[in-house]
């Protein structure tokens, strides 16, 4: 699914010491918000307008669909 639904770019993935290091250093100094990795922090600014193009796009993925019914028929199985 990550596949279908981001760019390259953003299915990068981190280490996770470098998202716990970036997390403490926002936790110090108190930052009102902390994105890891920063790449996404363009789409946090503009996430109003982002998630109208991401809800067209995924809108557009017949294959994404069918995912997401595979993932929900999963999860009404387990409960």
């Amino acid at each position: 699914m990550i596949e279908k639904g981001f760019p390259a770019l953003l299915r990068r993935p981190i280490q996770p010491d470098e998202a716990a290091t970036d997390v403490i250093r926002g936790l110090r100094v108190r930052k009102p918000r902390i994105i890891v990795p920063f790449r996404w922090a363009p789409f946090s600014w503009v996430r109003g307008f982002f998630n109208i193009l991401t809800d067209w796009h995924v809108g557009r993925q017949h294959e994404m669909h069918t995912l997401m019914r595979e993932l929900e028929r999963c999860r009404d199985r387990q409960n």
